[in-house]
Protein backbone atom coordinates (compact mmCIF):
# COMPACT_ATOMS: atom_id res chain seq x y z
CA UNK A 1 0.00 0.00 0.00
CA UNK A 2 2.75 2.55 0.83
CA UNK A 3 4.35 1.81 -2.54
CA UNK A 4 1.09 2.66 -4.35
CA UNK A 5 0.83 5.96 -2.46
CA UNK A 6 4.41 6.81 -3.38
CA UNK A 7 3.74 6.01 -7.05
CA UNK A 8 0.65 8.25 -7.12
CA UNK A 9 2.59 11.09 -5.53
CA UNK A 10 5.40 10.63 -8.02
CA UNK A 11 2.97 10.99 -10.92
CA UNK A 12 1.59 14.17 -9.38
CA UNK A 13 5.06 15.60 -8.93
CA UNK A 14 5.87 14.73 -12.52
CA UNK A 15 2.75 16.51 -13.77
CA UNK A 16 3.49 19.56 -11.61
CA UNK A 17 7.05 19.79 -12.89
CA UNK A 18 5.93 19.40 -16.49
CA UNK A 19 3.42 22.22 -16.11
CA UNK A 20 5.94 24.45 -14.33
CA UNK A 21 8.43 23.87 -17.15
CA UNK A 22 5.73 24.81 -19.65
CA UNK A 23 4.99 27.94 -17.63
CA UNK A 24 8.70 28.83 -17.74
CA UNK A 25 8.71 28.63 -21.53
CA UNK A 26 5.65 30.86 -21.76
CA UNK A 27 7.21 33.34 -19.33
CA UNK A 28 10.37 33.64 -21.41
CA UNK A 29 8.30 34.23 -24.55
CA UNK A 30 6.23 36.96 -22.91
CA UNK A 31 9.21 38.66 -21.26
CA UNK A 32 10.13 40.00 -24.71
CA UNK A 33 7.17 42.39 -24.40
CA UNK A 34 7.81 43.58 -20.84
CA UNK A 35 9.80 46.70 -21.72
CA UNK A 36 7.11 47.94 -24.12
CA UNK A 37 4.34 47.09 -21.65
CA UNK A 38 6.15 48.99 -18.90
CA UNK A 39 6.35 52.12 -21.06
CA UNK A 40 2.65 51.81 -21.89
CA UNK A 41 1.66 51.43 -18.25
CA UNK A 42 3.90 54.36 -17.27
CA UNK A 43 2.48 56.82 -19.79
CA UNK A 44 -1.00 55.55 -20.77
CA UNK A 45 -2.46 53.41 -17.94
CA UNK A 46 -0.50 54.14 -14.76
CA UNK A 47 -3.03 52.19 -12.68
CA UNK A 48 -1.59 49.02 -14.23
CA UNK A 49 1.94 49.98 -13.10
CA UNK A 50 2.37 46.72 -11.16
CA UNK A 51 1.51 44.39 -14.04
CA UNK A 52 4.43 42.10 -13.17
CA UNK A 53 3.51 42.02 -9.48
CA UNK A 54 7.03 43.00 -8.37
CA UNK A 55 6.25 46.47 -7.03
CA UNK A 56 4.72 47.74 -3.83
CA UNK A 57 0.98 48.23 -3.84
CA UNK A 58 -0.59 51.62 -3.34
CA UNK A 59 2.25 53.68 -4.82
CA UNK A 60 1.66 57.14 -6.26
CA UNK A 61 2.13 56.76 -10.00
CA UNK A 62 2.38 59.05 -13.01
CA UNK A 63 4.90 61.47 -11.50
CA UNK A 64 7.04 61.12 -14.64
CA UNK A 65 4.18 62.07 -16.98
CA UNK A 66 4.23 65.68 -18.21
CA UNK A 67 1.59 65.33 -20.93
CA UNK A 68 -1.72 63.64 -20.19
CA UNK A 69 -2.97 63.56 -23.80
CA UNK A 70 -2.43 59.81 -24.19
CA UNK A 71 -4.21 58.99 -20.93
CA UNK A 72 -7.13 61.27 -21.78
CA UNK A 73 -7.41 59.98 -25.36
CA UNK A 74 -7.26 56.38 -24.17
CA UNK A 75 -10.03 57.00 -21.63
CA UNK A 76 -12.20 58.51 -24.37
CA UNK A 77 -11.59 55.48 -26.59
CA UNK A 78 -12.53 53.07 -23.78
CA UNK A 79 -15.67 55.00 -22.83
CA UNK A 80 -16.69 55.43 -26.47
CA UNK A 81 -16.09 51.79 -27.29
CA UNK A 82 -18.07 50.63 -24.27
CA UNK A 83 -20.90 53.12 -24.71
CA UNK A 84 -21.31 52.41 -28.43
CA UNK A 85 -20.97 48.61 -28.52
CA UNK A 86 -22.41 47.24 -25.29
CA UNK A 87 -24.15 48.85 -22.40
CA UNK A 88 -26.78 48.03 -19.82
CA UNK A 89 -28.85 50.88 -21.23
CA UNK A 90 -29.72 49.37 -24.63
CA UNK A 91 -30.01 45.99 -26.41
CA UNK A 92 -26.66 45.16 -27.99
CA UNK A 93 -26.82 41.48 -28.97
CA UNK A 94 -29.39 39.17 -30.47
CA UNK A 95 -29.40 35.54 -31.48
CA UNK A 96 -28.77 34.87 -35.14
CA UNK A 97 -30.28 31.74 -36.66
CA UNK A 98 -28.20 29.98 -39.35
CA UNK A 99 -29.62 30.48 -42.83
CA UNK A 100 -30.16 27.80 -45.46
CA UNK A 101 -29.35 28.24 -49.11
CA UNK A 102 -32.22 26.12 -50.43
CA UNK A 103 -35.62 25.07 -49.20
CA UNK A 104 -35.63 23.50 -45.76
CA UNK A 105 -39.01 21.77 -46.10
CA UNK A 106 -40.25 19.93 -49.21
CA UNK A 107 -43.43 20.81 -51.09
CA UNK A 108 -45.47 18.16 -49.29
CA UNK A 109 -44.56 19.43 -45.83
CA UNK A 110 -47.02 21.54 -43.87
CA UNK A 111 -43.99 23.59 -42.76
CA UNK A 112 -43.05 24.68 -46.29
CA UNK A 113 -44.46 28.15 -45.62
CA UNK A 114 -41.47 28.66 -43.30
CA UNK A 115 -38.88 28.05 -46.04
CA UNK A 116 -36.28 30.86 -45.84
CA UNK A 117 -38.11 32.08 -42.70
CA UNK A 118 -36.89 29.64 -40.08
CA UNK A 119 -37.05 32.26 -37.32
CA UNK A 120 -40.82 32.53 -37.91
CA UNK A 121 -41.48 28.97 -36.75
CA UNK A 122 -43.38 29.47 -33.45
CA UNK A 123 -41.17 27.13 -31.39
CA UNK A 124 -37.96 28.70 -32.71
CA UNK A 125 -39.28 32.24 -32.39
CA UNK A 126 -40.22 31.58 -28.75
CA UNK A 127 -36.80 30.05 -28.08
CA UNK A 128 -35.01 33.08 -29.57
CA UNK A 129 -37.00 35.50 -27.39
CA UNK A 130 -36.49 33.40 -24.24
CA UNK A 131 -32.78 32.87 -24.98
CA UNK A 132 -32.09 36.58 -25.47
CA UNK A 133 -34.07 37.48 -22.33
CA UNK A 134 -32.17 34.90 -20.26
CA UNK A 135 -28.79 36.07 -21.62
CA UNK A 136 -29.51 39.72 -20.83
CA UNK A 137 -30.72 38.66 -17.39
CA UNK A 138 -27.43 36.88 -16.75
CA UNK A 139 -25.49 40.04 -17.54
CA UNK A 140 -27.78 42.29 -15.52
CA UNK A 141 -27.51 40.09 -12.42
CA UNK A 142 -23.74 39.79 -12.60
CA UNK A 143 -20.74 42.14 -12.56
CA UNK A 144 -20.41 41.97 -16.35
CA UNK A 145 -21.10 45.64 -17.11
CA UNK A 146 -18.83 46.73 -14.24
CA UNK A 147 -15.72 44.96 -15.55
CA UNK A 148 -16.07 45.38 -19.31
CA UNK A 149 -14.49 48.88 -19.39
CA UNK A 150 -11.36 47.36 -17.83
CA UNK A 151 -11.46 44.55 -20.41
CA UNK A 152 -11.52 47.14 -23.21
CA UNK A 153 -8.85 49.22 -21.48
CA UNK A 154 -6.32 46.38 -21.31
CA UNK A 155 -6.77 45.52 -24.98
CA UNK A 156 -6.46 49.13 -26.15
CA UNK A 157 -3.38 49.77 -23.99
CA UNK A 158 -1.36 46.60 -23.38
CA UNK A 159 -2.84 44.98 -26.49
CA UNK A 160 -3.99 41.71 -24.89
CA UNK A 161 -6.97 41.48 -22.54
CA UNK A 162 -8.20 38.43 -20.65
CA UNK A 163 -11.42 37.75 -18.77
CA UNK A 164 -12.23 34.62 -16.75
CA UNK A 165 -15.78 33.37 -16.30
CA UNK A 166 -16.94 31.08 -13.50
CA UNK A 167 -20.13 30.20 -11.65
CA UNK A 168 -20.91 31.36 -8.14
CA UNK A 169 -23.01 28.36 -7.16
CA UNK A 170 -24.23 29.96 -3.94
CA UNK A 171 -25.84 32.98 -5.62
CA UNK A 172 -26.47 31.37 -9.01
CA UNK A 173 -24.56 34.11 -10.84
CA UNK A 174 -21.79 34.20 -13.40
CA UNK A 175 -18.71 35.98 -12.11
CA UNK A 176 -16.44 37.83 -14.54
CA UNK A 177 -12.83 38.55 -13.59
CA UNK A 178 -10.63 40.75 -15.78
CA UNK A 179 -7.13 39.40 -15.23
CA UNK A 180 -4.13 41.67 -14.85
CA UNK A 181 -2.19 41.35 -18.14
CA UNK A 182 0.92 40.53 -16.15
CA UNK A 183 -0.79 37.41 -14.74
CA UNK A 184 -1.52 35.76 -18.07
CA UNK A 185 0.76 33.74 -20.34
CA UNK A 186 -0.78 32.49 -23.59
CA UNK A 187 -0.09 30.12 -26.45
CA UNK A 188 -1.92 29.76 -29.75
CA UNK A 189 -2.79 26.75 -31.89
CA UNK A 190 -1.89 26.27 -35.56
CA UNK A 191 -4.72 28.60 -36.59
CA UNK A 192 -3.59 31.47 -34.36
CA UNK A 193 -6.36 31.00 -31.77
CA UNK A 194 -5.49 31.19 -28.08
CA UNK A 195 -6.14 27.71 -26.67
CA UNK A 196 -3.65 27.61 -23.79
CA UNK A 197 -3.37 30.01 -20.87
CA UNK A 198 -1.35 29.92 -17.68
CA UNK A 199 -2.39 32.44 -15.07
CA UNK A 200 -0.10 33.17 -12.13
CA UNK A 201 -1.83 35.18 -9.42
CA UNK A 202 -1.88 35.68 -5.67
CA UNK A 203 -4.53 34.40 -3.26
CA UNK A 204 -4.76 34.97 0.47
CA UNK A 205 -4.90 32.03 2.86
CA UNK A 206 -8.57 32.77 3.52
CA UNK A 207 -9.35 32.69 -0.21
CA UNK A 208 -7.44 29.42 -0.64
CA UNK A 209 -9.46 27.79 2.13
CA UNK A 210 -12.69 28.98 0.49
CA UNK A 211 -11.81 27.76 -3.00
CA UNK A 212 -9.89 24.58 -2.12
CA UNK A 213 -11.33 23.29 1.16
CA UNK A 214 -9.34 20.36 2.54
CA UNK A 215 -6.79 20.50 -0.29
CA UNK A 216 -4.09 22.66 1.30
CA UNK A 217 -0.88 21.19 2.79
CA UNK A 218 -1.22 20.78 6.56
CA UNK A 219 1.48 23.35 7.39
CA UNK A 220 -0.47 25.99 5.42
CA UNK A 221 -3.91 24.87 6.54
CA UNK A 222 -2.97 25.42 10.20
CA UNK A 223 -1.53 28.93 9.71
CA UNK A 224 -3.22 31.72 11.66
CA UNK A 225 -2.54 34.68 9.36
CA UNK A 226 -5.53 34.71 7.01
CA UNK A 227 -4.22 37.51 4.79
CA UNK A 228 -0.91 35.84 4.01
CA UNK A 229 -0.56 35.63 0.23
CA UNK A 230 0.49 32.63 -1.85
CA UNK A 231 1.22 32.24 -5.55
CA UNK A 232 -1.19 30.06 -7.51
CA UNK A 233 -0.82 28.96 -11.14
CA UNK A 234 -3.95 28.05 -13.08
CA UNK A 235 -3.06 26.09 -16.21
CA UNK A 236 -5.73 25.59 -18.89
CA UNK A 237 -4.77 23.66 -22.00
CA UNK A 238 -6.35 21.35 -24.63
CA UNK A 239 -6.18 17.71 -23.61
CA UNK A 240 -4.31 15.58 -26.11
CA UNK A 241 -5.34 12.31 -24.44
CA UNK A 242 -8.82 11.47 -23.21
CA UNK A 243 -10.19 8.26 -21.73
CA UNK A 244 -12.57 6.56 -24.18
CA UNK A 245 -15.25 3.90 -23.83
CA UNK A 246 -17.12 1.87 -26.42
CA UNK A 247 -20.76 2.45 -27.34
CA UNK A 248 -21.78 -0.10 -29.94
CA UNK A 249 -19.27 0.16 -32.77
CA UNK A 250 -18.05 3.63 -31.76
CA UNK A 251 -15.64 4.95 -29.15
CA UNK A 252 -16.68 8.14 -27.36
CA UNK A 253 -14.80 10.16 -24.73
CA UNK A 254 -15.64 9.62 -21.11
CA UNK A 255 -17.33 12.71 -19.69
CA UNK A 256 -15.92 13.72 -16.32
CA UNK A 257 -13.74 16.51 -14.96
CA UNK A 258 -10.54 14.80 -16.03
CA UNK A 259 -11.72 14.02 -19.57
CA UNK A 260 -13.13 17.35 -20.69
CA UNK A 261 -11.72 18.87 -23.92
CA UNK A 262 -9.74 21.40 -21.85
CA UNK A 263 -7.69 20.40 -18.86
CA UNK A 264 -7.50 22.63 -15.79
CA UNK A 265 -4.92 22.35 -13.02
CA UNK A 266 -4.41 24.65 -10.02
CA UNK A 267 -0.89 24.53 -8.58
CA UNK A 268 0.29 26.02 -5.29
CA UNK A 269 3.63 27.32 -6.50
CA UNK A 270 5.38 27.54 -3.10
CA UNK A 271 4.78 23.87 -2.31
CA UNK A 272 4.56 22.55 -5.91
CA UNK A 273 1.37 20.63 -5.18
CA UNK A 274 -1.87 20.32 -7.14
CA UNK A 275 -4.79 22.02 -5.42
CA UNK A 276 -7.41 20.91 -7.96
CA UNK A 277 -7.58 19.15 -11.31
CA UNK A 278 -10.70 19.41 -13.41
CA UNK A 279 -11.77 20.36 -16.93
CA UNK A 280 -13.94 22.51 -19.17
CA UNK A 281 -16.15 21.84 -22.16
CA UNK A 282 -15.29 25.32 -23.46
CA UNK A 283 -12.23 27.47 -22.98
CA UNK A 284 -13.09 29.44 -19.79
CA UNK A 285 -11.07 32.51 -20.71
CA UNK A 286 -11.87 35.08 -23.37
CA UNK A 287 -8.54 36.42 -24.65
CA UNK A 288 -9.04 39.43 -26.91
CA UNK A 289 -6.07 40.89 -28.74
CA UNK A 290 -6.69 44.32 -30.28
CA UNK A 291 -4.57 43.51 -33.31
CA UNK A 292 -2.12 40.65 -33.91
CA UNK A 293 0.97 40.47 -36.08
CA UNK A 294 1.18 37.18 -37.95
CA UNK A 295 4.37 36.09 -36.20
CA UNK A 296 3.29 37.06 -32.67
CA UNK A 297 1.00 35.62 -30.00
CA UNK A 298 0.42 38.79 -27.99
CA UNK A 299 -1.56 41.72 -29.32
CA UNK A 300 -0.67 45.21 -30.41
CA UNK A 301 -2.79 48.26 -29.68
CA UNK A 302 -3.22 51.99 -30.41
CA UNK A 303 -0.97 52.59 -27.41
CA UNK A 304 1.86 50.47 -28.79
CA UNK A 305 1.42 52.09 -32.22
CA UNK A 306 1.56 55.58 -30.71
CA UNK A 307 4.24 54.83 -28.10
CA UNK A 308 7.12 56.63 -29.82
CA UNK A 309 4.94 59.69 -30.39
CA UNK A 310 3.75 59.56 -26.77
CA UNK A 311 7.31 59.40 -25.43
CA UNK A 312 8.38 62.26 -27.70
CA UNK A 313 5.36 64.30 -26.68
CA UNK A 314 6.19 63.75 -23.02
CA UNK A 315 9.75 65.05 -23.55
CA UNK A 316 8.38 68.05 -25.44
CA UNK A 317 5.82 68.75 -22.71
CA UNK A 318 8.56 68.59 -20.07
CA UNK A 319 10.58 71.15 -22.04
CA UNK A 320 7.52 73.36 -22.40
CA UNK A 321 6.98 73.25 -18.65
CA UNK A 322 10.54 74.55 -18.24
CA UNK A 323 10.03 77.25 -20.90
CA UNK A 324 6.79 78.39 -19.27
CA UNK A 325 8.38 78.48 -15.85
CA UNK A 326 11.39 80.33 -17.25
CA UNK A 327 9.09 82.94 -18.78
CA UNK A 328 7.11 83.31 -15.56
CA UNK A 329 10.15 83.23 -13.25
CA UNK A 330 13.18 84.32 -15.32
CA UNK A 331 16.69 84.62 -13.86
CA UNK A 332 17.63 88.10 -12.65
CA UNK A 333 20.73 90.20 -13.23
CA UNK A 334 21.44 92.00 -9.96
CA UNK A 335 24.28 94.44 -9.22
CA UNK A 336 26.83 92.90 -6.94
CA UNK A 337 26.43 95.61 -4.32
CA UNK A 338 22.75 94.55 -3.88
CA UNK A 339 23.64 90.97 -2.96
CA UNK A 340 21.47 89.87 -0.08
CA UNK A 341 19.38 93.04 -0.25
CA UNK A 342 17.25 92.34 -3.35
CA UNK A 343 13.52 91.79 -2.97
CA UNK A 344 12.28 89.91 -6.07
CA UNK A 345 8.85 89.33 -4.58
CA UNK A 346 5.37 90.83 -5.07
CA UNK A 347 5.36 94.40 -3.70
CA UNK A 348 9.11 94.17 -3.06
CA UNK A 349 11.15 97.40 -2.72
CA UNK A 350 14.69 97.77 -3.99
CA UNK A 351 16.58 101.03 -3.30
CA UNK A 352 19.22 102.31 -5.69
CA UNK A 353 21.29 105.44 -6.45
CA UNK A 354 22.64 104.73 -9.91
CA UNK A 355 19.87 104.35 -12.53
CA UNK A 356 22.24 102.37 -14.70
CA UNK A 357 22.67 99.83 -11.93
CA UNK A 358 19.19 98.28 -11.79
CA UNK A 359 18.13 94.70 -11.02
CA UNK A 360 16.34 93.33 -14.07
CA UNK A 361 15.28 89.95 -15.50
CA UNK A 362 17.68 88.27 -17.86
CA UNK A 363 16.40 87.79 -21.44
CA UNK A 364 16.01 84.01 -21.97
CA UNK A 365 15.50 84.10 -25.72
CA UNK A 366 12.93 81.23 -25.79
CA UNK A 367 10.22 81.05 -28.45
CA UNK A 368 7.25 79.67 -26.56
CA UNK A 369 4.81 79.93 -29.48
CA UNK A 370 6.84 77.62 -31.75
CA UNK A 371 7.07 75.00 -29.01
CA UNK A 372 3.36 75.34 -28.28
CA UNK A 373 2.46 74.80 -31.95
CA UNK A 374 4.61 71.68 -32.10
CA UNK A 375 3.10 70.41 -28.86
CA UNK A 376 -0.44 70.85 -30.22
CA UNK A 377 0.53 69.01 -33.40
CA UNK A 378 1.87 66.04 -31.41
CA UNK A 379 -1.25 65.97 -29.26
CA UNK A 380 -3.49 65.83 -32.33
CA UNK A 381 -1.45 62.92 -33.73
CA UNK A 382 -1.86 61.02 -30.45
CA UNK A 383 -5.62 61.68 -30.47
CA UNK A 384 -5.84 60.32 -34.00
CA UNK A 385 -4.29 57.04 -32.86
CA UNK A 386 -7.16 56.68 -30.38
CA UNK A 387 -9.92 57.86 -32.79
CA UNK A 388 -10.89 60.70 -30.47
CA UNK A 389 -12.37 62.70 -33.37
CA UNK A 390 -14.93 59.95 -33.97
CA UNK A 391 -16.13 59.65 -30.38
CA UNK A 392 -16.12 63.43 -29.86
CA UNK A 393 -17.53 64.34 -33.27
CA UNK A 394 -20.69 66.12 -32.14
CA UNK A 395 -19.09 68.11 -29.32
CA UNK A 396 -16.26 69.18 -31.63
CA UNK A 397 -18.73 70.30 -34.31
CA UNK A 398 -20.62 72.33 -31.70
CA UNK A 399 -17.40 74.00 -30.51
CA UNK A 400 -16.52 74.92 -34.09
CA UNK A 401 -20.01 76.29 -34.68
CA UNK A 402 -20.79 73.85 -37.49
CA UNK A 403 -24.46 73.39 -38.33
CA UNK A 404 -24.92 69.73 -39.26
CA UNK A 405 -28.15 68.10 -40.38
CA UNK A 406 -29.16 64.67 -39.05
CA UNK A 407 -28.31 62.89 -42.35
CA UNK A 408 -24.89 64.58 -42.39
CA UNK A 409 -24.15 63.48 -38.85
CA UNK A 410 -25.24 59.91 -39.57
CA UNK A 411 -23.13 59.73 -42.72
CA UNK A 412 -20.08 61.09 -40.93
CA UNK A 413 -20.52 58.62 -38.07
CA UNK A 414 -20.90 55.72 -40.49
CA UNK A 415 -17.75 56.64 -42.37
CA UNK A 416 -15.77 56.95 -39.15
CA UNK A 417 -17.16 53.65 -37.85
CA UNK A 418 -15.87 51.87 -40.95
CA UNK A 419 -12.31 52.72 -39.84
CA UNK A 420 -12.89 50.63 -36.70
CA UNK A 421 -14.38 47.73 -38.66
CA UNK A 422 -11.50 45.28 -38.24
CA UNK A 423 -11.15 46.09 -34.54
CA UNK A 424 -14.85 45.58 -33.88
CA UNK A 425 -14.77 42.30 -35.80
CA UNK A 426 -11.97 40.89 -33.65
CA UNK A 427 -13.67 42.18 -30.49
CA UNK A 428 -16.78 40.26 -31.51
CA UNK A 429 -15.07 36.99 -32.51
CA UNK A 430 -12.36 36.77 -29.82
CA UNK A 431 -14.20 38.61 -27.07
CA UNK A 432 -17.97 38.86 -27.12
CA UNK A 433 -18.69 35.57 -28.92
CA UNK A 434 -16.61 33.64 -26.40
CA UNK A 435 -18.18 35.49 -23.47
CA UNK A 436 -21.70 34.84 -24.76
CA UNK A 437 -21.03 31.13 -25.33
CA UNK A 438 -19.39 30.64 -21.95
CA UNK A 439 -22.12 32.61 -20.16
CA UNK A 440 -24.81 30.55 -21.87
CA UNK A 441 -23.01 27.32 -20.93
CA UNK A 442 -22.75 28.27 -17.25
CA UNK A 443 -26.36 29.45 -17.17
CA UNK A 444 -27.51 26.23 -18.87
CA UNK A 445 -25.70 24.14 -16.29
CA UNK A 446 -27.44 26.22 -13.62
CA UNK A 447 -30.85 25.69 -15.24
CA UNK A 448 -31.31 29.34 -16.18
CA UNK A 449 -31.43 29.04 -19.99
CA UNK A 450 -34.34 27.78 -22.14
CA UNK A 451 -34.14 24.30 -23.61
CA UNK A 452 -33.61 24.15 -27.36
CA UNK A 453 -36.77 22.84 -29.13
CA UNK A 454 -36.56 19.50 -30.93
CA UNK A 455 -37.24 21.01 -34.36
CA UNK A 456 -34.30 23.36 -33.87
CA UNK A 457 -31.99 20.51 -32.92
CA UNK A 458 -33.06 18.59 -36.02
CA UNK A 459 -32.58 21.57 -38.33
CA UNK A 460 -29.27 22.86 -37.01
CA UNK A 461 -27.69 19.69 -35.66
CA UNK A 462 -24.41 20.54 -33.97
CA UNK A 463 -24.11 24.04 -35.41
CA UNK A 464 -23.01 26.71 -32.97
CA UNK A 465 -25.42 29.54 -32.33
CA UNK A 466 -24.31 32.85 -33.80
CA UNK A 467 -24.72 36.35 -32.45
CA UNK A 468 -25.58 39.59 -34.17
CA UNK A 469 -24.36 42.76 -32.48
CA UNK A 470 -26.77 45.65 -32.70
CA UNK A 471 -25.18 48.38 -30.59
CA UNK A 472 -24.88 51.93 -31.97
CA UNK A 473 -21.39 51.42 -33.41
CA UNK A 474 -22.38 48.19 -35.16
CA UNK A 475 -25.46 49.92 -36.55
CA UNK A 476 -23.32 52.76 -37.89
CA UNK A 477 -21.23 50.28 -39.85
CA UNK A 478 -24.26 48.45 -41.20
CA UNK A 479 -25.90 51.73 -42.09
CA UNK A 480 -22.91 52.75 -44.19
CA UNK A 481 -22.71 49.57 -46.24
CA UNK A 482 -26.39 48.61 -46.33
CA UNK A 483 -28.06 51.99 -46.63
CA UNK A 484 -25.69 53.76 -48.96
CA UNK A 485 -26.13 51.28 -51.81
CA UNK A 486 -29.90 51.10 -51.45
CA UNK A 487 -30.43 54.87 -51.35
CA UNK A 488 -28.10 55.47 -54.30
CA UNK A 489 -29.77 52.67 -56.25
CA UNK A 490 -33.28 53.98 -55.59
CA UNK A 491 -32.24 57.43 -56.75
CA UNK A 492 -30.89 56.05 -60.04
CA UNK A 493 -33.93 53.81 -60.54
CA UNK A 494 -36.23 56.80 -60.01
CA UNK A 495 -34.47 58.63 -62.83
CA UNK A 496 -34.72 55.56 -65.10
CA UNK A 497 -38.42 55.20 -64.26
CA UNK A 498 -39.02 58.69 -65.61
CA UNK A 499 -37.33 57.66 -68.88
CA UNK A 500 -38.92 54.22 -69.15
CA UNK A 501 -41.99 53.57 -66.99
CA UNK A 502 -41.99 50.13 -65.42
CA UNK A 503 -38.28 50.02 -64.65
CA UNK A 504 -39.04 50.13 -60.90
CA UNK A 505 -40.80 46.78 -61.27
CA UNK A 506 -37.33 45.22 -61.03
CA UNK A 507 -36.98 46.45 -57.43
CA UNK A 508 -38.33 44.56 -54.43
CA UNK A 509 -39.36 47.62 -52.46
CA UNK A 510 -40.45 45.57 -49.42
CA UNK A 511 -37.01 44.00 -49.07
CA UNK A 512 -35.26 47.34 -49.57
CA UNK A 513 -37.45 49.00 -46.92
CA UNK A 514 -36.74 46.20 -44.45
CA UNK A 515 -32.99 46.47 -45.05
CA UNK A 516 -33.13 50.22 -44.45
CA UNK A 517 -35.07 49.88 -41.19
CA UNK A 518 -32.76 47.14 -39.91
CA UNK A 519 -29.72 49.31 -40.64
CA UNK A 520 -31.21 51.92 -38.29
CA UNK A 521 -31.62 49.34 -35.52
CA UNK A 522 -35.32 48.69 -36.08
CA UNK A 523 -36.32 45.86 -33.67
CA UNK A 524 -37.34 42.58 -35.28
CA UNK A 525 -40.59 42.33 -33.33
CA UNK A 526 -41.66 45.76 -34.67
CA UNK A 527 -42.06 44.38 -38.21
CA UNK A 528 -45.56 43.39 -39.29
CA UNK A 529 -45.88 39.71 -40.17
CA UNK A 530 -45.73 39.08 -43.93
CA UNK A 531 -49.11 37.28 -43.95
CA UNK A 532 -50.72 40.22 -42.18
CA UNK A 533 -49.12 42.63 -44.67
CA UNK A 534 -50.54 40.58 -47.53
CA UNK A 535 -54.06 40.63 -46.04
CA UNK A 536 -53.88 44.38 -45.43
CA UNK A 537 -52.84 45.04 -49.01
CA UNK A 538 -55.55 42.80 -50.44
CA UNK A 539 -58.21 44.62 -48.39
CA UNK A 540 -56.83 47.99 -49.46
CA UNK A 541 -56.81 47.01 -53.17
CA UNK A 542 -60.35 45.71 -52.91
CA UNK A 543 -61.51 48.96 -51.34
CA UNK A 544 -59.75 51.01 -54.01
CA UNK A 545 -61.38 48.93 -56.74
CA UNK A 546 -64.86 49.36 -55.24
CA UNK A 547 -64.38 53.10 -54.91
CA UNK A 548 -63.26 53.27 -58.56
CA UNK A 549 -66.35 51.32 -59.65
CA UNK A 550 -68.69 53.62 -57.77
CA UNK A 551 -66.97 56.65 -59.25
CA UNK A 552 -67.20 55.18 -62.76
CA UNK A 553 -70.90 54.42 -62.31
CA UNK A 554 -71.56 57.98 -61.17
CA UNK A 555 -69.83 59.34 -64.27
CA UNK A 556 -71.87 57.05 -66.52
CA UNK A 557 -75.14 58.16 -64.91
CA UNK A 558 -74.26 61.74 -65.67
CA UNK A 559 -73.34 60.91 -69.30
CA UNK A 560 -76.53 58.91 -69.98
CA UNK A 561 -79.61 60.75 -68.64
CA UNK A 562 -81.75 57.65 -68.54
CA UNK A 563 -79.37 56.07 -66.05
CA UNK A 564 -80.23 58.78 -63.55
CA UNK A 565 -83.64 57.12 -63.20
CA UNK A 566 -81.99 54.07 -61.70
CA UNK A 567 -80.87 50.72 -63.05
CA UNK A 568 -83.24 47.83 -63.57
CA UNK A 569 -83.02 44.96 -61.15
CA UNK A 570 -80.31 42.36 -61.97
CA UNK A 571 -79.19 44.38 -65.01
CA UNK A 572 -75.44 44.70 -65.76
CA UNK A 573 -75.60 48.28 -64.48
CA UNK A 574 -77.29 47.16 -61.28
CA UNK A 575 -74.59 44.50 -60.73
CA UNK A 576 -71.82 47.03 -61.39
CA UNK A 577 -73.36 49.40 -58.84
CA UNK A 578 -73.35 46.60 -56.27
CA UNK A 579 -69.78 45.51 -57.15
CA UNK A 580 -70.91 42.08 -58.37
CA UNK A 581 -69.88 42.49 -62.00
CA UNK A 582 -66.22 42.74 -61.11
CA UNK A 583 -66.51 39.63 -58.95
CA UNK A 584 -68.07 37.73 -61.83
CA UNK A 585 -65.31 38.74 -64.20
CA UNK A 586 -62.75 37.49 -61.76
Amino acid sequence: MPEEVKLTKSKEEEKVQKLLDWYGELYRERSLYHEMWQDITDYVVPRRYNFKGDKQRGLTVGDNVFDGTAQSAHDILVSGFYGNILSAQFPWVRLQIPSFGGSTFNRASSMRKYNHRIDKIPEIRTFIEDYEYALYNEYQRSNFYDVMPEFISDASSIGTSTIYMEEDVTSGKTIYTVCNPGECFISTNMFGKVDTLFRRFNMTLRQLKQKFPGRLPSEIETMDKSETQFSVIHAVYPRSEREMYQVGAQFVPKIDNKNMPWGSVYILEEKKVILAEQGYRQFPYACWRWRVNSEESYGRSPSSDALITILGGNILAKSMYKVAQLAAEPPWNIPVEMRGQERIVPNGRNYYEDKARLAMPSPVGSNYSIGKDREDEVRNIIKNFYHVDFFMMLSRAAMEGAQLSVPQVMEMQSEKASVLGTIIGRFASDGLDVINDRTAELATEGGRMPEMPQIMMELFGGQTLKYDYIGPLAQMQKRLFRTQGIMSGLKVMGELEAIKPGTMDLVNIDYAAKELLESFGWPAHAFTDEDEVKQTREARNKQIMQEAQVKQAALMSQAVPNLSKGAEANSPMDQMMQGKLAEGLQ
